[in-house]
C-alpha cells in the first residue's frame, strides 16, 4: 500500500531525524544512521554472519523498506572500521488489523513492509534487530533500541511491539511449556539472551505466539509478544490495558485462540474491532466502555472453574439497567456473535476456493440436503441480506491478502447496528420457510444448485411445512402456505429465464418465420405458468402437461435455443423441482401415523389427503413408506 503523501510530507522530517540520531545517539565509537542503498550489500554480509543458515534480507526487500519508511530503518556504523555492526528494521502498523498470535510473515508482509500504515497505525513494529557477534556487549543493542524509541516519539506513536524469539527455549522444551518459560524469564529465574535484554530495555511481555518463526531451532518457532509504551503520548487507558494483558498472561487466564486458523483470527479481530468503532460512533465512548465492562466480566466465566458469583454479578448489573440500554447491550453481544459467524462463513468459503476442483469420476454421488430451521433462525430478511453482503466483503478481503474495503465494511456494520436482527413477534412456520427460501433462492446459491456438477448430483428437500412431529402447529393449511410460497419463487425463476432467452433472440438482427414461431412458443409457455400460482386439485396433471409441452418445444428447437444457458438451467430446474415446489418431506410420530389410519380428522391424514388430490410429485417418501 503506497503512501505517497506520507513520503512527500515527511521528507524534511527524515533529514531532521537522521541529524538527531547521528548527533545524540552515539558513543565514542559507534554512530546510528538510516541506511542508504550503498549499505545494502554490507547489510547482507552482516545477516550471513549472524544467521549463516538463513537467507539474508534481499535487495528488493531492503529497497522496499526504504521506499515505505526510511526513518524506520537503522544501522550502527563502527567509526573505526567504517563497517555496519548492527541494524534494526521497523514499520508502522494498525495493531487492530492483527492478532498477537500472528506470525512474522503477517506482521511484515513477507519482509517487504507493504502493510506499513502511518495513516491509521499507532504501533511501531520491530521486524528485525541484530548485532555483529564480535561486537556484542558494547552498547550497540542499547543504541538501536534508543533509536526505535526516538522514532516512536517523533511520530507520536503509542507503543513499540515486537516478537522476541525465545532463543533459549529449546534447552527447556522437555521441562516446561513456552508460557512457563517466558514467565520464568520475566521473574528472572531463567536468562534468555533476547528476551531478558528486551525486558531490561523497558519492554513488557503481554503474550506468547507459537509459529512466529519457521525453521528456528533455538526458539522452536515461539516468540514472546513484547510492548513498550511511549510515555509522551500514552494514556491511563493504555497503561491499564497493558497491565490487564500482563496480569492475564502471568496468571494463565488469558484466552489464546491458538488452535484457530490465523487467517480466521485476523478476520475476527478486524471485524469485531470495526464493530466497536461503530458503537462508539453511534452511542459514544462512555456507552462502549460500559459494554466492555460486561465483556470483561464474561471473560471470568471461561474455563472449568466457573464462579457462580460472577454470573450473579452480571445478572444484577443487567437488572439495574434501564430497558433501552439493556436492549442495546443485548444487541451489541448478539451482533458480535453474528459478525463472528460471518467471519467463519467467509473463512470456510475462502478455504474451499483454495482447493483444486476434482475432475468427475466414473460414477456421480447422489447428495440430498434436507433443510430445516429453528424459530431462532427466523431473522429479519433485511438483516440476512446485510450479513450476506458482509460475508462477501470479508471473502473479498481474504482474496486481496487482507486488503479490506473499509467503506463497505463500515457501512454494513453501521446498518447492522441500526437494524433489528430478529422479528419482534414470535416467528411462524411460514417465517421459518421464508428463512430457508431466502437462502435457497438467492441468485448466487440458486445458480449453483442449477449448475451441473462433475462429481455429484445435488438435490434438496425440506422439513419446514411438513414436520408435523417437530412442530405441532403444522397442518394442512400451513403445509399449503409453505408449498405455495416456494411455488411462487420457482415460477419467478422460470419466468426470468424464459424471458432472458426471448430477449437474446429479440436482439438478433435477422427476422425469420422460425424466429417468430420460437418466440411465440416461449411467450405461450410463460403465459401458461400463471395458472400454477395457486396450488389446487389436479395440480400435478396440469404441471405434467406444461412440462411435456416445454420438452417438446426444446427437442424441436435449433441449437441456438436448445443449448442456450438458460434453457439448460430450466431443464435442471424441472428435474430438481418436478412439482414446481421445493420438495417437502413429511414427518410424524409412528404411533400417530398408525392412529391416523382410523382417525379421519388426524392432521397428518388431512395433509396426505390434500397432497393425494393434487396428484403432484411431492416427495413424501418417508411417510408413505411408514403407511
Amino acid at each position: 500500500q503506497r503512501q505517497p503523501n506520507h513520503r512527500g510530507a515527511l521528507k524534511s522530517g527524515r533529514q531532521r531525524c537522521a541529524l538527531l540520531i547521528s548527533r545524540n545517539m552515539t558513543n565514542s565509537r559507534y554512530v546510528l544512521k538510516n541506511p542508504l542503498p550503498e549499505n545494502f550489500s554490507e547489510i547482507q554480509e552482516l545477516c550471513r554472519k549472524v544467521y549463516p543458515f538463513s537467507k539474508p534480507w534481499s535487495i528488493p526487500q531492503l529497497e522496499s523498506h526504504r521506499y515505505y519508511f526510511p526513518d524506520g530503518q537503522l544501522v550502527v556504523i563502527d567509526q573505526e572500521s567504517n563497517k555496519i555492526v548492527g541494524l534494526a528494521f521497523s514499520l508502522i502498523i494498525d495493531w487492530n488489523d492483527y492478532s498477537p498470535q500472528d506470525n512474522w510473515q503477517d506482521f511484515t508482509s513477507g519482509g517487504f513492509f507493504h502493510n506499513h500504515n502511518p495513516r491509521k497505525g499507532k504501533t511501531l513494529y520491530g521486524a528485525e534487530v541484530m548485532v555483529d557477534p564480535d561486537c556484542r556487549g558494547q552498547g550497540i543493542g542499547k543504541l538501536l533500541y534508543q533509536g526505535r524509541q526516538a522514532i516512536a516519539e517523533k511520530y507520536q506513536l503509542k507503543r513499540i511491539r515486537a516478537g522476541a524469539r525465545l532463543r533459549g527455549f529449546s534447552k527447556f522444551e522437555n521441562k516446561m511449556s513456552p508460557d512457563d518459560y517466558v514467565k520464568a524469564v520475566v521473574n528472572r529465574e531463567i536468562y534468555d539472551p533476547t528476551l531478558s535484554f528486551q525486558i531490561g530495555r523497558g519492554f513488557k511481555v503481554i503474550d506468547v505466539a507459537p509459529n512466529y518463526l519457521f525453521n528456528d531451532p533455538e526458539s522452536l518457532g515461539y516468540a514472546a509478544v513484547i510492548e513498550w509504551l511511549n510515555p509522551k503520548v500514552v494514556t491511563a487507558t493504555d497503561i491499564k490495558k497493558q497491565e490487564e494483558s500482563i496480569a492475564h498472561f502471568m496468571s494463565g487466564e488469558k484466552f489464546v485462540a491458538q488452535f484457530l486458523p490465523r487467517e480466521l483470527r485476523r478476520l475476527v479481530r478486524k471485524a469485531t474491532t470495526s464493530l466497536g468503532q461503530i458503537i462508539i460512533e453511534s452511542e459514544g465512548e462512555a456507552f462502549y466502555k460500559h459494554i466492555e465492562t460486561y465483556r470483561d466480566l464474561l471473560k471470568k466465566t471461561r474455563g472449568p472453574k466457573l464462579k457462580p458469583e460472577v454470573l450473579s454479578e452480571i445478572l444484577e448489573k443487567l437488572l439495574a439497567e434501564n430497558k433501552v440500554d439493556r436492549l442495546k447491550i443485548a444487541h451489541a453481544f448478539a451482533l458480535q456473535l453474528e459478525v463472528i459467524n460471518s467471519c467463519e462463513a467467509a473463512y470456510r468459503t475462502w478455504r474451499q476456493r483454495q482447493k483444486p476442483v476434482p475432475m468427475g469420476g466414473r460414477k456421480k454421488l447422489d447428495l440430498t440436503y434436507v433443510l430445516t430451521a429453528h424459530p431462532t433462525e427466523a431473522r429479519k430478511r433485511e438483516a440476512l441480506r446485510i450479513l450476506s453482503e458482509l460475508v462477501g466483503t470479508l471473502v473479498g478481503a481474504m482474496h486481496a491478502n487482507f486488503g479490506f474495503d473499509e467503506n463497505a465494511l463500515m457501512t454494513q456494520l453501521r446498518l447492522l447496528w441500526h437494524q433489528q436482527l430478529v422479528k419482534t413477534e414470535p416467528p411462524s412456520v411460514l417465517d421459518e420457510a421464508e428463512y430457508i427460501f431466502s437462502i435457497v433462492f438467492s441468485p448466487e446459491i440458486f445458480n449453483f444448485i442449477l449448475k451441473d456438477k462433475p462429481n455429484y448430483n445435488l438435490r434438496l428437500r425440506t422439513w419446514v411445512g411438513g414436520d408435523k412431529d417437530g412442530h405441532p402447529g403444522v397442518d394442512k393449511s400451513v403445509m399449503k402456505q409453505c408449498l405455495t410460497r416456494s411455488r411462487e419463487l420457482i415460477l419467478n425463476e422460470l419466468n426470468l429465464r424464459l424471458i432472458s432467452v426471448i430477449d437474446d433472440l429479440n436482439a438478433l438482427d435477422f427476422k425469420t418465420q422460425s424466429k417468430k414461431s420460437t418466440m411465440d412458443s416461449l411467450r405461450s409457455l410463460i403465459s401458461a405458468l400463471s395458472s400454477f400460482r395457486s396450488i389446487r386439485e389436479g395440480d400435478g396433471t396440469r404441471i405434467k402437461t406444461w412440462t411435456s409441452k416445454y420438452n417438446s418445444f426444446v427437442r424441436q428447437a435449433k441449437p441456438l435455443v436448445q443449448k442456450h444457458e438458460q434453457i439448460l438451467k430450466i431443464n435442471r430446474l424441472l428435474d430438481l423441482f418436478p412439482a414446481l415446489v421445493l420438495p417437502l418431506e413429511l414427518r410424524e410420530d409412528a404411533t400417530l401415523i398408525h392412529r391416523a389410519l382410523t382417525l379421519t380428522t388426524s392432521p397428518i391424514r388431512e395433509m396426505l389427503g390434500f397432497l393425494a388430490k393434487q396428484r403432484a410429485l411431492f416427495m413424501c417418501q418417508a411417510t408413505l413408506e411408514a403407511w
